[in-house]
């Protein structure tokens, strides 16, 4: 069973995609069969900030060409509209000013609109008027054409548990507005149907649309890229969920490989595999090595970076090299990631002098990668002269290369863009408190030391000074 609604939502803060870049992003989502744009871009200032600001004839027009594009392709193109930070409610003027801003897009073919009430201080008594303005604009934008559908994203947009808020809300909103939700957190590791159902079970007669933040990497996130595939949804959620739309990172290029992975579970949860969708996303060996680098993310734990695993083989091996055969177990393994290093760096430095959006976009990550390999060479170098099964090590040599370590180890770790894993990584775990009152859940939200060259560093220094010692 598939999803009613598959696609994208241009929600994220940070510098809003052109409009190419947008006709590009419609064409590929027509291409992996997903159905929805929503556009929603944070700082788009007449989207938010300065939302009774009339957009100019030709932003008008350009949100005209994207419907018709879309139609095109497959896709419903879909505007949202940001008024809460300080919208009167049951102001004649503010709603005069909403409506017409919705029938200047309306007029040049969009009928899909979302009101996006997310982000914004809680009040007391919220729910009842955004209920009321969201029916009586949904009433006016069909008086104009019947065919228009709205979404409505509330103030409280996260948890597994519906609030009063929420219940409140859904009391007199009429049961055609879909409403959006995040999953159990803003950026969540996991959806399952049971914690859908829950949420739900305040508003059955509407439609369920989750706004999952994936691969976003806008605000704390921003020195990373999510380049992993699209994990930890349940292979039966559709049963309960209308739809999902994802929201992508600023690089709408790079957010194609991990949109891709999303793409097939959206067709077909209960077949997806997320390791063959990522391999079937990268268009070529020297992309696939470049995301590999970039794998972990909100649906990705560090643990699961290919080369952290090939380190933890490595642990393993050399700690059970008891004789020959294991010893030599633990050189294969060596040779392997020396061989994934060898190829990254490669594959890194090619892309800095592609001509391609996904090599111009993830630039800085690909020079990263380049330096944090020099290390990881650097620390298998010392493990190589570092070798137990040596009974006399080359303490001289062993100096020389840790001095070499040390100094590529230290270039590694001043990146501002992470790659194999994060030092420090924050991210948004905001979950509902019993009390209903949003916390800040720090075991989900910080991560620390979790980069896999420096892990293997830390290897390499380990068995230089067990050679020292001997």
């Amino acid at each position: 069973m598939s999803f009613a609604v598959r696609g994208v939502v241009e929600g994220f803060y940070g510098t809003p995609w052109t409009h190419a870049q947008r006709i590009n992003m419609i064409e590929f989502l027509g291409r992996h069969q997903m159905n929805a744009y929503m556009y929603a871009p944070k700082d788009d200032l007449l989207h938010r900030e300065h939302w009774r600001t009339p957009y100019a004839a030709e932003q008008i027009e350009q949100f005209g060409e994207l419907a018709r594009h879309g139609s095109q392709h497959g896709v419903r193109f879909g505007f949202a509209i940001s008024p809460g930070l300080d919208i009167d409610y049951e102001s004649n003027d503010d709603r005069t000013v909403l409506l017409a801003k919705c029938v200047s897009v309306q007029t040049a073919g969009v009928v899909w609109f979302l009101l996006a009430l997310d982000d914004i201080p809680m009040a007391d008594g919220l729910a009842p008027r955004q209920a009321a303005l969201a029916k009586w604009l949904l009433s006016a934008l069909r008086d104009h054409n019947p065919q228009t559908s709205l979404m409505v994203c509330p103030t409280e947009y996260l948890g597994t548990t519906a609030s009063r808020y929420t219940k409140d809300l859904v009391a007199t909103l009429p049961r055609d507005i879909a409403l959006m939700w995040t999953g159990p957190t803003v950026c969540s590791p996991t959806i399952s149907t049971e914690d859908a159902a829950s949420w739900r079970s305040a508003f059955p007669n509407h439609d369920l649309i989750i706004w999952d933040n994936y691969p976003v990497n806008d605000g704390a996130m921003a020195s990373r890229m999510h380049l992993g595939p699209y994990r930890g949804r349940s292979h039966d959620l559709a049963t309960v969920v209308d739809g999902i739309l994802l929201n992508p990172m600023n690089q709408p290029a790079a957010s194609q490989i991990p949109l891709a992975t999303a793409a097939a579970y959206l067709a077909d949860p209960a077949a997806y595999d997320a390791d063959a969708a990522f391999i079937n996303a990268c268009p070529d060996d020297q992309t696939a090595v470049i995301a590999r680098a970039c794998f972990d993310g909100p649906c990705n734990p560090p643990s699961t970076l290919p080369l952290a695993q090939a380190i933890g083989a490595l642990i393993t091996a050399t700690g059970t090299a008891t004789d020959a055969r294991d010893n030599e177990r633990a050189i294969r393994v060596r040779d392997n990631i020396r061989g994934t290093l060898l190829f990254s760096k490669t594959a890194a430095k090619k892309s800095l002098v592609a001509a391609t959006g996904f090599a111009t976009e993830i630039a800085p990550w690909a020079q990263r990668i380049a330096v944090e390999c020099r290390a990881g060479i650097a620390a298998l170098n010392v493990l190589d002269l570092c070798d137990e099964s040596n009974p006399e090590p080359d303490v001289l040599a062993i100096m020389g290369a840790m001095f070499a370590l040390s100094f590529h180890w230290a270039q590694a770790r001043r990146s501002e863009h992470v790659v194999f894993g994060p030092r420090f990584a924050l991210y948004p775990a905001i979950v509902m408190h019993h009390s209903g009152q949003p916390t800040f859940r720090a075991r989900e939200g910080i991560l620390e030391d979790c980069n896999a060259i420096d892990a293997l560093c830390r290897i390499a220094c380990a068995a230089a000074d067990r050679a020292s010692e001997q």
